[in-house]
């Protein structure tokens, strides 16, 4: 998690853990904006979910802009 605070450049994060299905799941807020966290165990079918979920947030940001968490 160290290195997406440090990569976003988030200075005073506060970071809440939320639910998740197999994986870990943080809200994140800081300087007014909100980030969702997702970790993944290091296994090919949670690699293959977390590709195909991003695929369905991109398509769905297409169709209806702002409206759904960009990935």
């Amino acid at each position: 998690m160290l290195n997406f605070l440090h990569r976003w450049n988030l200075s005073q994060p506060v970071i809440k853990q939320i639910e998740g299905y197999s994986n870990a799941n943080y809200k994140i807020e800081d300087s007014g904006k909100k980030y969702i966290l997702k970790v993944y165990l290091h296994e090919k079918h949670a690699t293959d979910w977390a590709e195909t979920e991003n695929k369905v947030l991109l398509w769905l940001n297409e169709k209806a802009a702002n409206r759904f968490p960009f990935p």
